[in-house]
């Protein structure tokens, strides 16, 4: 239940408000959505918030061999 409130929710209340936001924008032609923890929460050092500057340190996962660093890796 608290990943649900925690995460689920904000991420599809946030989703919504950019699919509405291109909605309502005349220069909107397409809109492509993609998503995954992956691109911005693998850090050695975890940040309290991530925006469009941060991504994921590859250099930081294939040194510790992460589970899944290939996916992660795949970017």
């Amino acid at each position: 239940k608290g990943s649900e409130n925690e995460v689920i929710k904000p991420t599809v209340q946030g989703v919504l408000s950019i699919v509405r936001s291109c909605a309502k924008a005349k220069t909107v032609k397409k809109l492509v959505f993609t998503s995954s923890a992956g691109t911005v929460n693998v850090q050695e050092k975890q940040l309290p918030v991530y925006d469009e500057s941060h991504w994921s340190d590859l250099d930081f996962i294939n040194s510790e061999k992460m589970t899944g660093w290939m996916y992660f890796g795949s970017f």
